[in-house]
């Protein structure tokens, strides 16, 4: 189930490295390569599912509840703050709204939220990458799911930016503004839209997950 909902960091991925480019990057500028493993890395890391506060279908009605066997209403808010793999940290802070069905297994939810890097180190092939927010990046998404799978299409977004400097030198900002959605019915993903100036527009067939 959580690998279903974490469909939108594979999206931004595949729209990324849907195009070639070899030329290495001026230290201003991302790499398609380095901006492919930002949109994976970072959208990750942003990701509302992995908050203490999503709902995994033991979700009570704000008593602790281990079970509950109604549907139930969620308008939540949450905030939560993750360690960078290098150092610096990012916070998330936003909404979900929806409700959630345990017995029959379904799930529909609306979030919004705001994602903030502080001085968040990342790993690349061309060294570190250090980001902070410019000011932050707003990363919405629509989950729908009925009887444990995915039901019509499932949207998303990330828009905003961030700015970057490099272990090696150098330091620049980079621009998102992806749209993003995944059709169940032929578990097609399509991608629109910029990362870090390289322009995206692409569907492709995703593996069929269970």
């Amino acid at each position: 189930m959580r690998s279903t909902l974490n469909l939108f960091a594979v999206a931004a991925v595949v729209a990324v490295s849907a195009c070639d480019n070899a030329a290495a990057p001026d230290s201003a500028q991302l790499s398609r390569a380095e901006a492919e493993q930002l949109a994976a890395d970072t959208q990750e890391m942003a990701s509302f599912t992995a908050s203490p506060s999503f709902p995994a279908f033991a979700l009570g009605a704000g008593d602790g509840a281990a079970s509950q066997s109604v549907p139930t209403a969620i308008n939540n808010s949450f905030t939560f703050t993750r360690a960078c793999p290098k150092g610096g940290q990012v916070t998330v802070a936003g909404t979900m709204v929806g409700s959630a069905d345990p017995a029959t297994q379904s799930l529909s939810v609306v979030s919004t939220a705001t994602k903030t890097d502080a001085n968040c180190a990342l790993q690349t092939r061309d060294g570190v990458l250090t980001l902070s927010g410019n000011p932050n990046v707003v990363v919405k998404s629509t989950i729908s799911i009925v009887a444990g799978k995915p039901t019509g299409l499932q949207t998303g977004s990330q828009k905003g930016g961030f700015t970057f400097t490099r272990s090696t030198g150098g330091s620049g900002s980079c621009v998102i503004d992806v749209t993003s959605s995944l059709d169940p019915a032929s578990w097609t993903k399509t991608v629109v839209g910029s990362f870090c100036g390289h322009a995206v527009n692409v569907s492709r067939v995703l593996e069929r997950r269970r």
